[in-house]
């Protein structure tokens, strides 16, 4: 079982790769002029003066894996060429011609020109050049087939790669090694076969279409010694070696999206297998066509249904977005209305604080005002006790009458109201207006020029203080209790409100 790390690493090595691969492809169209480019000074140097057999097998090389229609055209340029030339040449010529039938899927045809093809006489290379190809067409025509023909076409494959094994030594490092390889691989000796394939690959000759068709062999004996990861590694270092040659008859790109698409890559296997359909029709590969047409529509309908489910989630998410930002607007509305609340209060609290503070204020002013009016009382109350007491005691009744009768005891009472009504309207000024708005227009109450409240409108002003008994309210204003309770009763009885709701309200005016 793979550890967590363990998987991590082949994620973040799988992004590398397909970084790379991304890179790569973002190039191709540079490659590939580069490889028009040689290919236009290959057709510049034909001439008519000299033989072109060389040139025709260079041009037939260059257009091998990039181009069907033109590598046919001179494929059949140099049979014609080769007609009179050494056997080496003849034999190379149709060496050639039997891969470009076989890279376009012409598997009869290719068999055609290899079987029984006389090459005695021929160079050791040339000799190992023919079994190389020949064996590789046993084995293409064994996978495409598939069936008994499979083990048929394997075993004459590798028989023929021991022939070619036969003739190569060491030194020829990629040819040995990779044919080396591939016949343990064939056999099922899988851990031996990547390593040939490794030696190959460190071969100084070796080209990048032989390293894109090297790492392309690995992936099999990856896979089958479970190495997934490594495999599908192997097959994007092909894809890339691929694109560096130029190479548009390749399969590793078909591959790489397939194993993708299993994966769930699906948008990074829609573009390679796009581009791997683009290239088998640059190409004109017909096989790699039919190949890419069983695939494409899976991954292109795999595709378009994440799209739509990524619209789904989409749409859905913009749904709940607006939700929020509604549910958002109204709560700001809220809380915009709650602020402007508490700033209505905090004022409201403010001008409290203010009107306690000045309150504050008015109550040390009465209080002081109080005690000096007490005082003065007291002082006068002595004054009359001392006096009354020294007639007493001389006896002297006339004397005492003519001074009780000189007490000034009313203006001492209206000086009383007077200071009264200046306290209390200075502690509640709006009062009077308040109070008039509890009756009949017809019966509001205007005080007289040079007073402050009237006899009704002190009573009221008690009950306002908190002074509510009837009793109390006679003994500060000097009435009779009767007289209290017929004024109290005047003023409900002139009002518009029921007399609970009268005497709740004056209570708060």
């Amino acid at each position: 079982m793979k550890t967590l790390l363990t998987i991590l690493l082949a994620v973040f090595s799988l992004s590398e790769d397909l970084t790379l691969l991304n890179q790569e492809l973002s190039r191709a169209a540079e490659y590939d002029a580069q490889h028009e480019q040689r290919i236009d000074s290959l057709r510049r140097s034909l001439s008519e003066a000299e033989t072109n057999l060389d040139t025709y097998l260079s041009l037939v090389d260059a257009y091998a894996s990039y181009q069907f229609d033109s590598a046919y055209y001179y494929m059949q340029c140099l049979e014609k060429s080769a007609a009179g030339a050494a056997r080496d040449k003849q034999v190379l010529s149709k060496v050639k011609e039997s891969f470009i039938y076989f890279s376009a899927g012409l598997f009869k045809e290719a068999n055609d020109v290899l079987e029984d093809m006389p090459i005695d006489g021929c160079s050791r290379l040339i000799q190992a050049e023919y079994y190389q190809y020949y064996s590789r067409l046993c084995f293409d025509l064994g996978s495409f087939a598939g069936g008994d023909f499979y083990d048929i076409y394997t075993a004459k494959g590798i028989m023929l790669q021991d022939k070619q094994l036969a003739l190569l030594t060491p030194e020829d490092t990629v040819d040995y090694y990779y044919t080396t390889a591939l016949q343990a691989m064939k056999r099922e000796n899988y851990r031996q076969a990547l390593y040939g394939f490794e030696q190959s690959l460190t071969g100084s000759t070796i080209t990048d279409h032989e390293r894109a068709i090297t790492y392309s062999t690995m992936a099999l004996p990856a896979t089958v010694l479970g190495d997934n990861d490594a495999a599908l590694h192997y097959m994007i270092m092909a894809a890339i070696y691929d694109i560096r040659s130029s190479t548009k008859e390749g399969i590793a790109l078909r591959v790489v999206a397939t194993v993708l698409h299993e994966r769930g890559y699906n948008k990074d296997a829609l573009r390679y297998i796009t581009r791997a359909k683009e290239d088998a029709d640059f190409y004109g590969a017909r096989h790699r066509q039919m190949e890419i047409s069983q695939i494409l529509p899976i991954i292109e309908h795999e595709q378009l249904r994440q799209e739509k489910r990524l619209r789904s989630i989409i749409i859905a998410s913009l749904a709940s977005v607006s939700l929020l930002v509604v549910i958002l607007a109204l709560l700001l509305i809220y809380l915009r209305r709650k602020l402007n609340a508490l700033s209505e209060a905090h004022k409201s609290i403010e001008g409290m604080n203010q009107r306690l503070t000045e309150l504050g204020k008015l109550k040390e002013e009465y209080i002081g005002t109080f005690f000096a009016w007490q005082s003065d009382v007291i002082r006068t109350a002595d004054t009359i006790h001392a006096r009354l007491n020294k007639l007493a005691r001389e006896r002297d009744l006339k004397g005492l009458v003519a001074y009780i009768e000189a007490i000034p005891n009313q203006n001492r009472r209206q000086e009383f109201m007077q200071r009264f009504d200046r306290m209390f309207l200075n502690i509640c000024p709006n009062f009077v207006e308040n109070f008039n708005a509890l009756l009949l227009p017809e019966y509001r109450i205007v005080p007289k020029e040079g007073e402050l409240l009237t006899t009704e409108l002190r009573i009221f002003a008690l009950i306002r203080l908190g002074i509510t008994d009837n009793e109390k309210i006679a003994q500060v204003l000097d009435y009779s209790v009767n007289t209290v309770y017929t004024y109290k009763t005047k003023m409900r009885n002139r009002s518009h409100l029921s007399a609970e709701a009268f005497y709740a309200s004056a209570a708060k005016c």
